[in-house]
């Protein structure tokens, strides 16, 4: 047994003493390889590229609070000191997409000959001056087309933009402006062909060219209600801010449809004229109504009394079970549950009739 436990002890120590020598081993082996370790990932953070920007030549607000809200950089450089974004990677790629995309938001605002410069590891936006417009051309808009106080409304709204700063917003609400124009006078499906933003004639002033298609002109048609049970169209017609054969205007329906749903008798009125006139340049209009089948003075008076019965019939269940804690008699328990119950009757079918009247039926 002695000869046994001593085998047992030597056998344990040889063990421990290799695995204390292995343990030295992989020690000393990962002392000498520290420095060539450390160097793999220096060397793939040499490949990671952390992008800033910086601001310094920005000094617009409208232009900082753009580039600040747009960035998709790593890191912001500001005055103050630098400013956490986000932690997306950037790659070469990534970055030349973004130097455009910064440059084209200065565009965007007017800045035209905006570039943006990449000096150390920084995006510099380099604005430039803002250009405002200084002329605004307009073609594809035929001789006659207009009246003369259509033409003096496109002017008016062309002047009005000039020694604006030639931005997006600006630009947006001027195209919009001239296709409304062009409504108003008879041409619903105008758009936007072809647009330009020039610079070079002047020193900070851009042209605006603008080819527009007006498309047929169109006239007022039929009208054709549709829904009204009750109401007759005729009584409706009184509503039309406008008559068959007038030049078409998007607006005047839109203006039928408001005085419809300001009358009172209908839910829901809309209005529909297609997407191309009839050979004869009329435009049909469909007006789609739903008709309120009780007035809202019926639903208020409803919703009122059914509100009292559901609170006597309450109050009267509470009763029959106070009558029944005292041991009233049991034809007064009955008579006081039946009350209830036909109140709550007459709740349900008030309910009932203020859902159909909701929906319409």
């Amino acid at each position: 047994m002695t000869a046994g436990k001593t085998i047992e002890v030597n056998w344990l120590t040889r063990e421990r003493a290799v695995r204390g020598a292995q343990f030295l081993v992989i020690l000393l082996l990962a002392l000498c390889l520290g420095p060539l370790g450390g160097s793999l990932p220096t060397a793939a953070r040499a490949e990671t590229i952390l992008p800033r920007l910086n601001l310094d030549e920005v000094s617009d607000p409208i232009a900082l609070n753009a580039l600040k809200e747009g960035t998709n950089l790593l890191v912001m450089s500001l005055p103050g000191g630098e400013q956490q974004i986000s932690k997306a990677e950037f790659t070469d790629a990534d970055m030349a997409v973004e130097r455009e995309r910064l440059a084209g938001i200065l565009k965007a605002l007017g800045y035209l000959d905006a570039e943006v410069a990449l000096v150390g590891g920084e995006f510099v936006p380099k604005p430039g001056p803002l250009y405002r417009l200084g002329l605004v051309t307009i073609d594809g808009v035929q001789d006659g087309s207009l009246t003369p106080a259509g033409l003096d409304s496109l002017a008016y709204a062309v002047l009005t933009s000039i020694g604006q700063p030639a931005r997006g917003d600006v630009i947006g609400a001027l195209e919009k402006t001239i296709l409304g124009r062009l409504n108003q006078a008879g041409f619903p499906f105008a758009e936007i062909a072809q647009k330009r933003l020039l610079t070079g004639d002047w020193p900070e002033l851009a042209t605006f060219d603008l080819k527009v298609k007006p498309g047929v002109r169109a006239y007022f048609g039929q009208v054709l209600f549709t829904g009204n049970y009750r109401t007759k169209s005729e009584d409706l017609a009184r509503y039309m801010p406008f008559s068959a054969g007038e030049p078409f205007d998007p607006t005047m329906v839109e203006l039928l449809e408001e005085r419809l749903k300001a009358a009172g008798l209908f839910w829901t009125a809309q209005a529909d004229y297609g997407d191309a006139p009839t050979p004869d340049g009329r435009l049909d209009i469909t007006v789609k109504v739903r008709e309120k089948t009780e007035s809202s003075q019926v639903l208020a008076e409803t919703g009122r009394v059914g509100l009292v019965t559901s609170v006597i019939g309450l109050a009267l269940l509470a009763v029959a079970q106070v009558l029944t804690a005292t041991g009233a008699p049991s034809s007064m328990r009955r008579t006081v549950l039946g009350i209830s119950f036909i109140a709550f009757a007459i709740c349900m079918v008030m309910a009932v009739q203020r859902v159909l009247m909701l929906l319409g039926v």
